[in-house]
């Protein structure tokens, strides 16, 4: 699966003419490819670190420099980055070095990915074959300005992104290598360990990777003290750290080595050795399980023939296998009597639970019917009660506010007497007193009415709909109210 990184070019200019390499191939790549059996004519022609160049929203790509200085110049665009830079690199057995047709190919990739990136910017592609290994990998210069908006490209936080859109294309040119991939995810290897493995040198990780290998295949390693044991006499010490793990050891060269469990592959971090731990107790208490079956099988079947054997030869342990399995396996006519009247009294409960449950069935709907009248008096009550109370409130209101006309006409007139105030002012106390008791009766009704509400079990949530009510063709959508669960 090809790799992808990114970076930022604050010189725009520079960040081209590196990806370019004018004149810059050397003699050691071009002797490279010859001994490879590339053609001697291609081979001639090739100057340039960039085999292959295309462009995208460029009209030549040999004035790449000045077009995007022109437009970063047109945009007013003013900060320190003028260029991202993308390097796409392949694998071998996705890419292949010594055919010019795959360089091609590479540079197609490059710049399809180009135009997911960022459509409306302006891209150079060049293609390189040189480098340690000679990978095929790809220089995506990209111009900070758009041409369509002339802002400048957001790049914060955008590599998730982009290595999404680099993961879709290698779905979709490589498919077949991605088992390779995943083998190469398990064990990861650096550059610099491929170079020492073509030369045949040493290796601390892959003799770190042995010995823990060679801990995890042992059977009886089923716990995590044990792990650390088997490799502390190994030599390893091993070490958790938050969510991943370290190995450190002395090498072959008596050379202290720290890696931490990422470094070394998939197979070696935390959650994987975890797993793998508790597949391992698994099959341990498996096999102890089935051995403990298998032995008591065999001690059951050494039950003595006594028409066979001496009765001296009738052992203490044959005797209470032979009685184990008479008790167990050979029922007695009590044994078989108890177990007939224990059938016979579960077969009894089922069919009372049955008829229960048939009755209740039954008696369902009407008691849902009782409930829903039910409901709906109190529904009735409880708005018979509300409209009383609002009622002679008012009606109150209306009594004291004519009182009290009155008694303010009579003030401007300077017809009322001493007398006629008292009494005045004693009819509305009484008005007064009359209302505060109708109002307490009131309350005390409502607080029967939610007594028994509170018995049959009435919720606010769920009213019983009215059909006498105004609201009912806005209410009626809602849920009816059901009867007991049985």
């Amino acid at each position: 699966m090809p790799t992808i990184k990114i970076s930022r070019a604050q010189n725009g200019s520079a960040a081209l003419d590196y990806a370019l390499g004018k004149n810059r191939l050397k003699d050691s790549d071009k002797e490279y490819l010859i001994k490879h059996r590339v053609d001697q004519k291609i081979v001639d022609n090739l100057h340039n670190r960039a085999v292959v160049q295309q462009s995208y929203n460029l009209i030549d790509i040999n004035h790449a420099k000045a077009e995007m200085k022109q437009t970063r110049a047109i945009a007013n665009n003013r900060g320190k980055t003028q260029c991202m830079r993308f390097i796409q690199s392949f694998a071998d057995y996705e890419i292949n070095v010594n055919d010019p047709q795959d360089w091609k190919k590479a540079n197609d990739i490059g710049v399809e990915i180009a135009k997911k990136i960022a459509p409306g910017n302006e891209f150079a592609i060049y293609t390189h074959i040189d480098g340690d290994g000679h990978k095929v990998h790809n220089h995506i210069i990209m111009n900070m300005t758009n041409l369509e908006t002339g802002k400048k490209y957001h790049h914060t936080n955008d590599f998730t992104r982009v290595a999404k859109f680099n993961d879709e294309l290698a779905e979709k040119y490589f498919p077949m290598n991605r088992n390779i991939h995943v083998q190469n995810k398990i064990e990861r290897k650096t550059m610099a360990e491929r170079k020492l493995k073509a030369k045949n040198q040493y290796i601390w990780k892959d003799d770190l990777r042995h010995r823990i290998d060679s801990v995890m295949l042992h059977e009886n390693c089923t716990s995590k003290l044990q792990f650390k044991h088997a490799l502390k006499e190994k030599g390893v010490i091993y070490r958790e750290r938050g969510k991943n793990c370290s190995y450190s050891f002395l090498d072959a060269h008596n050379k202290q080595r720290t890696s931490r469990g990422n470094k070394l592959g998939q197979d070696y971090e935390k959650e994987t050795i975890n797993d793998e731990l508790v597949g391992q107790n698994n099959k341990l208490q498996f096999r102890k399980q089935r051995a403990d079956r298998q032995e008591y099988i065999r001690n059951f079947n050494r039950q003595p023939e006594a028409n066979t054997r001496k009765p001296k030869l009738y052992s203490r342990r044959a005797r209470q296998s032979h009685n184990f399995a008479e008790h167990y396996h050979q029922p007695t006519f009590q044994r078989t009597e108890f177990l007939k009247t224990n059938n016979r009294q579960t077969k009894q409960y089922d069919e009372q639970a049955r008829k229960s449950y048939q009755t209740a069935r039954t008696e369902q709907p009407d008691l849902s019917r009782t409930q829903s009248t039910l409901n709906a008096l109190f529904e009735r009550i409880r708005r018979n009660l509300r409209a009383a109370i609002k009622y002679e409130v008012q009606r109150i209101k209306e009594v004291t506010k004519r009182a009290l006309s009155k008694l303010d006409s009579f003030f401007m007139d300077d017809r009322l007497s001493d007398e006629g105030y008292s009494n005045i002012q004693n009819n509305i106390t009484d008005n007064h007193l009359d209302m505060n008791k109708s109002i307490k009766e009131l309350k005390k009704q409502r607080d029967v009415f939610k007594q028994t509400d509170r018995a049959y079990q009435i919720s606010k949530k769920r009213k019983i709909i009215d059909k006498e009510s105004p609201n009912f063709k806005r209410m009626h959508r809602r849920q009816q109210m059901r009867g007991p669960h049985l």
